[in-house]
């Protein structure tokens, strides 16, 4: 099977194989030099992709920017390409990008994660239930520019940021003042 999907990898890996480790702070710091989880193999996805995002960058914590994991599904090997989502779980919404298949691009999010996804490494018969199906590789970026965005073949998303009426600087909804007002320009009231 041919073609990528990109979405949440939660969606589209076995669940049974998801996560049976459970990353808790206690266990986290137990990763030893060399790679190794005290003798356990990372068996599992959310394992294997703490322990290469470690062996990638010597962090047990922080952003994951292009962490690329090796994922065995009947019987082969494939590279999961994975981001963290900005702002964790979310939809990503690209009203002006279709994927392979024809359908509007909306990118739901539920771990936290986006990826770019052989098709032979999803377990589920259907991935485009999940997310975009694409025949070439895509491309994916996220948090463009240092902002809270993410880009898919290079069409940016609508990621719900307004211009501020006032100076014109990107504002997230979550941060309007009202009347299209950002705190960059807010003039509240004093205390």
């Amino acid at each position: 099977m041919s073609g990528y999907y990109v979405g949440d990898p939660c969606y589209v890996i076995d669940d049974a194989r998801w996560s049976d480790i459970t990353f808790t702070k206690d266990y986290i710091p137990r990763i030893v030099p060399g790679g190794d989880f005290e003798g356990l193999e990372p068996k599992d996805f959310c394992s294997a992709l703490y322990h290469q995002h470690w062996l990638d960058t010597g962090k047990t914590q922080g952003q994951m920017e292009n962490v690329n994991v090796k994922w065995e599904q009947g019987g082969k090997t494939f590279t999961v390409e994975v981001y963290d989502s900005p702002g964790g779980d979310a939809t990503w919404e690209f009203p002006r990008l279709t994927d392979d298949l024809g359908r509007k691009v909306s990118l739901d999010v539920d771990a936290g994660l986006l990826a770019v996804v052989p098709l032979g490494a999803c377990a589920v018969p259907n991935p485009e239930y999940y997310g975009a199906i694409f025949d070439s590789y895509p491309f994916l970026e996220v948090w463009v520019d240092g902002e809270y965005r993410v880009s898919l073949n290079d069409v940016m998303c609508d990621d719900g940021c307004f211009e501020c009426e006032e100076c014109g600087d990107r504002v997230h909804m979550f941060d309007m003042m009202g009347d299209g007002v950002g705190p960059c320009c807010y003039e509240g009231e004093e205390e």
